[in-house]
């Protein structure tokens, strides 16, 4: 696993405008691990509206801080020297990146089914863990991207959640925050009970084109990690995922939400189909998270049926893609689960078969093909 450069250095700038009391955070602190350099009080109140700099001047909700758990003091003092690297651009070597680096790719090249691989990992999940509330923006980057790639040994993955819900809305790095909110996708808060914290969180960023990126990453949280996907999306999941459809925000991920619920309601089916019907943007993802199985959204699939339909027969220019082609491909996983009639299968193959002539390109061919393959196989 590449980390060249990972960490942004640059994202340290915006860090260091905002005032410091000098009074830490609330961490615990060990005999052996010297205390890391917090974020002060004063900064996290200058920077609580900071979950996109300048989109809004509301304060966004805060979770109470957590204690974080006392590190090792040889790692924390190993992470903690990334503050050397705050402000430089990415073109600029730091040595004590690359040092960190070595240390984790030696890490990494533990077999982590190994008492010393899992060991290994624990320590440095722990001590990456304490230092996520540390005064560099790069110590800071490092620990959340760190806390994630070794969210599994940490000894308390709720708590790091909680840490880390309470710790973006402060954090004044939009480097550092993104690899936050990454590590938060892969500490599951649906496990956690945590889905309404993040909503929470995601809430302000509504209508605020800029802070996209991180719209989705925080809808991407409501959601199992796909190594979970057994646990189902919360009611809560689902209503706020059906809201972004019809707000026309972070769809793509609000239908992954969707389409991984075992139960899909009236109201989320109409919101989808009503997106399908625009033929613009996730449409085509829309369609698929609407056939994903049989046991959901009956009383729109013939309306669905016939939109793909009307798509097939729709004219095109000789530069642009075939849309038919493109949804084709993503029925073609679920066409056997859909719950589609005989004479909509039919009527979806011949479409299928019609359409070969007019694909353009060897991968549209196969994309139609995979759909007329699917139905008749079903």
């Amino acid at each position: 696993m590449s980390r060249t450069h990972r960490y942004a250095l640059g994202a340290g700038l915006a860090f260091a405008s905002l005032a410091c009391d000098g009074q830490p955070t609330p961490t615990s602190a060990s005999a052996s691990a010297p205390a890391a350099s917090t974020l002060a009080p004063s900064a996290q109140a200058a920077s609580a509206s900071n979950l996109v700099a300048s989109a809004s001047a509301a304060v966004l909700p805060v979770l109470p801080l957590v204690e974080l758990p006392a590190g090792e003091a040889e790692l924390v003092g190993a992470i903690g020297a990334l503050s050397s690297c705050d402000g430089l651009k990415t073109t600029e070597t730091c040595a004590s990146l690359e040092a960190w680096e070595k240390r984790i790719e030696a890490v990494d090249a533990i077999d982590d089914e190994t008492p010393r691989g899992k060991a290994e990992r624990a320590r440095h999940a722990a001590s990456c863990l304490a230092s996520l509330r540390h005064a560099s923006p790069a110590v800071r980057e490092a620990a959340a991207e760190c806390s994630s790639d070794y969210q599994a040994e940490l000894a308390d993955r709720k708590l790091a959640a909680r840490a880390l819900l309470a710790q973006i809305p402060l954090e004044p790095s939009a480097s550092a925050r993104s690899r936050q909110i990454s590590a938060l996708e892969r500490l599951d808060p649906t496990e956690h009970g945590l889905v309404s914290e993040v909503i929470a969180l995601a809430r302000p960023l509504l209508g605020k084109r800029e802070a996209r990126g991180e719209l989705e990453g925080l809808v991407e949280a409501t959601r199992s990690p796909n190594f979970r996907l057994e646990l189902s999306p919360t009611p809560e999941a689902l209503s706020f995922a059906v809201e972004l459809v019809r707000r026309r925000e972070a769809e793509s991920k609000a239908i992954d939400v969707l389409t991984e619920a075992k139960e899909l309601s009236n109201e989320a089916c109409e919101a989808l189909l009503e997106l399908a019907s625009t033929k613009r943007g996730e449409w085509s993802d829309a369609v698929q998270a609407l056939l994903w199985d049989a046991k959901r959204c009956d009383a729109q699939r013939e309306r669905v049926v016939q939109l793909v339909l009307d798509v097939a027969k729709q004219p095109r220019g000789p530069k642009e893609g075939h849309a038919f082609a493109a949804v084709a491909s993503q029925l073609a996983r679920s066409a056997a689960d859909a719950g589609l009639s005989a004479e909509q299968k039919a009527r979806l193959g011949a479409a299928a078969e019609a359409a070969l002539p007019t694909a353009a390109t060897q991968q549209e061919r196969e994309q139609l093909e995979q759909l007329r393959d699917a139905l008749k196989g079903g």
